[in-house]
Formats: structure tokens, sequence, C-alpha cells
């Protein structure tokens, strides 16, 4: 088979099968440029764009993407002919090894001009040669996955961003809570985040309720609840929604008229964009699942409930402090990678409690490399004798550090609410479409 026919093949298993094959694309880290054929770049890049769009991927739709991006294909049967040589989807993988090894052949051809420069430049001394050949063997291992850029490449989507944010607080994915986004900026794309707390605090339910206004929103939302069966996690989230008080119900105390709205919720809710996992999972499954999300449902943002369950509890050979130093370094990397948000839950240590102080970063629990490898990180935890409780901002490598956002605890509901407070007379948060209030230095959220 040529490596014309593989990659028409591999483009047309994308058009029949795209959520394994895309997968599997992702898994190989390919890219436009991966693709000799200049035909096979334009489908493969509309494949893509029709994917993060939502829309289903297939002969039609990657078609009217052409169209719609203006760009047209030099033979204009370039997508029937992918559709006649993909024989079966069951041979993707073989189909995407052949491309991406093509590519990494053509890659290392061309980078066999620089490397006899190397070692033609006699002023070098022999461990120079040696180091600047390491150097190329390395830029050849990565070229398929990194491109090298200059600050005015990234000015279009900085400014789309800012431009975006301006009047609502927040860069990328908003937070259901107002103070969050004037605190984080709301949550960044390529970034991990935790929120740790104590067990029962709600935390599963902070993390819920933000993915709930979310999917809302518009955002594709990936929730793995490790801690909760997912028949509860999806009910609380429906309970949420329809202000239903589940723990009555769990305990036979509901009213018709409740269940009717419970039932009538999971109806409307049923295609609500939040795609759940209820599994013990390692840290090798959540890397395969997040991709897969990413591939089949555009994922914007992935919760992680919670980091002290992911499986196994001890690497071999590690310690726990290791063991979660290595599951940490993983999701930071992960987000970057596939351009997404996580947000991990993270149980506390009980030690403050011995001295009744309040929590601070150096509790999370079992490895202080999960508080290193945060860019953000909020502690929730309850306030002495007043009933609410604080989400206080702990780390913000994107900010401003420090502040709190007071915080309602709806019980049996599932979810959190912000208590909205004044500050020298005045409600911190404007109406829809006014300017944000700058906030005074001593005033909490």
């Amino acid at each position: 088979m040529s490596i014309i026919q593989s990659e028409r093949a591999l483009l047309g298993a994308c058009l029949q099968d795209p959520n394994r094959t895309l997968f599997e694309c992702a898994k190989h880290g390919m890219s436009a440029e991966s693709f000799l054929d200049g035909d096979n770049k334009k489908i493969y890049d509309a494949i893509q764009d029709t994917a993060k769009a939502g829309r289903g991927v297939d002969i039609v739709t990657v078609g009217a993407t052409l169209k719609a991006n203006g760009v047209k294909l030099n033979d204009p049967a370039s997508l029937t002919l992918c559709i006649d040589a993909c024989v079966t989807t069951a041979h993707m993988e073989f189909y995407a090894a052949e491309v991406k090894k093509e590519a990494t052949r053509r890659n290392a051809k061309s980078s066999l001009g620089d490397v006899v420069e190397i070692l033609s430049d006699e002023t070098q001394s022999p461990n120079e040669v040696l180091e600047n050949l390491q150097v190329e063997i390395s830029h050849l291992i990565a070229k398929d996955n990194i491109e090298i850029k200059q600050i005015k490449d990234f000015k279009e989507e900085v400014i789309t961003q800012l431009r975006a944010a301006k009047g609502k607080g927040f860069i990328g994915i908003p937070s259901c809570f107002k103070g969050v986004n004037q605190r984080w900026g709301g949550y960044r794309r390529q970034v991990v985040s935790y929120l740790g707390g104590w067990k029962g605090t709600g935390k599963s339910t902070f993390q819920r309720t933000e993915g709930l206004f979310q999917a809302g929103e518009g955002f594709n939302v990936g929730l793995l609840t490790m801690e909760d069966p997912g028949e509860q996690a999806s009910k609380n989230l429906v309970g949420a929604q329809v202000s239903c008080n589940v723990f009555n119900l769990d305990c036979g105390y509901g009213t018709d008229n409740q269940l009717d709205r419970m039932e009538s919720g999971f109806d409307e809710m049923g295609e609500i964009p939040i795609y759940m996992v209820d599994s013990i999972l390692s840290i090798d499954q959540i890397e395969a699942i997040a991709q897969l999300m990413k591939s089949r449902y555009a994922l914007d943002i992935l919760y992680v409930d919670h980091a002290q369950l992911i499986h196994p509890y001890q690497m071999k050979g590690m310690n726990r402090n290791d063991t979660m130093a290595c599951y940490s370094s993983r999701l930071a990397s992960l987000a970057k990678r596939i351009d997404i948000h996580i947000n991990c839950a993270s149980q506390l240590s009980n030690a403050h409690q011995t001295n009744g102080r309040k929590p601070n970063l150096s509790d999370l629990r079992d490895s202080g490399a999960l508080g290193q490898d945060a860019r953000q990180v909020a502690l929730l935890y309850p306030e002495e004798g007043s009933g609410y409780f604080t989400w206080e901002n702990v780390k913000n490598n994107n900010g401003k550090q420090g502040g709190t956002v007071r915080m309602n605890r709806v019980d049996g509901q599932q979810r959190f609410e912000q208590v909205v407070s004044t500050c020298e007379g005045k409600t911190k948060w404007p109406e829809d479409g006014e300017e944000l209030i700058p906030t005074p230095p001593d005033c909490e959220f």
C-alpha cells in the first residue's frame, strides 16, 4: 500500500467511524502536516474543524466544512477516494501507524541537511558536535507535536479572549460563581486547578454545581465521579436543577409533585453535555478517557473526583508521596496537551484540626506536588458557627492570590450558591451589561 493510499484509508476511517479513529489519530499525535498529499491535509483539517464544532463527521458534513471555509480540493473526487480506500475501519490502527511512520521519515530526511552541516563544522569540538546532534534528534522526535511561535502568533487569540472577558470577568470557561470569576478569571484552558476540602465538606457538590452551569452555557463537561456511583451523581445533578431534596426522596418522603419534577428533569437533561464515568480509574485510563472525550465531544473541562482515589493507591517502587506527584504531573501535562481545563478535587490532611486553624495550601493530602503543579488552588471549608462555607483562593499563578467567596450549601438539593455581600453600600457585582465595579482592597467576596 502506498503512503497516499494509507492516508486516504485513514481519512476514510475518520469519515466512517470518527470517534474511534480520531482518538487513534490523537494518540499518534496526528496533525495536517502528518499527511503528504495536499488534498489529504485539507481534508484532515476539515475533519478536525467539523469535530470541534460538535457536528457529526461524515462525507457530507466535512464537504460542507470545506465549502464554508472556502477550501478547494485539487481533485474534487478526493473525499470519495478516501471512502473507497478504507476497506474496513477495523484496520485504522495500522493506517494511523503507517501515516505516522512515513511522516517521521520525511522529517528525518529534511533534518539530514542540518546534521551534515553540524558534522562539517570543523570549528566545533567533538563534545559540541555531539550536543548539537542530540538537540537535532530531540527536535526530530518532537517535530510533529511542537510548533515554534512568536508573540505575534498569539495576538488574535489573546485579544479575542480579552474583549470577550470585558464586563464578564472570565477568560475561557466561566464559573457559575461571580466571585470565583473575578478572583480566577474563570477556568483557563491548558491548566490544572485543585479544590481542596475535608471529607464531607461538599467538594463533589461544588464540582457538579459548576459543571451543571457550564453545560447549560454550552460547554462540554467531563465528570469522573470515582467517589459516588453514577446513579447518585446523576440524581444529585437533576435534583439541583429542579430544586428537589434528594435526601428526602431517598428516605421515602417525596411527594408526587417532586417525583414528577425529577422524572421531567431527567427527560429534559438527557442530552445536556455532561459526560460521566463512574469507575475507579488509573492515571492511564484517565488520560485515555480525556482524549476520547476531546475527540468525540470537543471536551472543554474535566472534573476529577478525587485525586486520592486514582488507582493504584501506591505505584510499584514508589511511596505514596511520589505516586501522587506522578499523578499530578501527568494531569498537568494532559490539560496542556489536549487544550482543556482539569479541576481535581483533593482531600485535606487532618493535622490542622488539632490546633483549630483554618486549612492552607500545604494541607493538600499526600504530596506537596499537587500545590506545585497546579496553576490555581482553592480550599472549601465551613465557617465556624455561621452555617456558611468559604471558598478561599490560596494559589493563583494567573492573578492575585488571596481573597474568599462566601457560599451557602443548599442541603438536600446538592448545590452551592454564592452569598452576595455589599461593600460601602454597593453590591459588588453589576447588572447585565454594566461594567465590573473595581473591588476595594479590604472587601471580601
